[in-house]
């Protein structure tokens, strides 16, 4: 799901609160403007509990330098509801 514009304000000043990478030590943060979904992984095979799983809504920040990724749950950036 793409950010609207109301999303990516709102997320902001949390962003900001980002630190350094953790493997590089830079600030080259790159920010998805798509929201992506975790979930369990089952061995590769689509079953009813991968359907009906537990899944994380994720907004993913990768280092621009380096390439490290992480992921801040988007019901904690208050972009959507839980």
């Amino acid at each position: 799901m793409k950010l609207t514009k109301e999303q990516k304000e709102q997320m902001k000043p949390k962003l900001e609160l980002l630190q350094s990478c953790s493997c590089c030590n830079t600030m080259n943060w790159t920010i998805s403007d798509t929201i992506y979904e975790l979930r369990e992984f089952f061995g590769g095979k689509f079953t009813q509990s991968t359907l009906s799983g537990r899944s994380f809504p994720v907004v993913p920040i990768v280092c621009s330098n380096c390439g490290n990724t992480i992921f801040i749950n988007a019901v904690s950036l208050g972009i959507i509801k839980g």
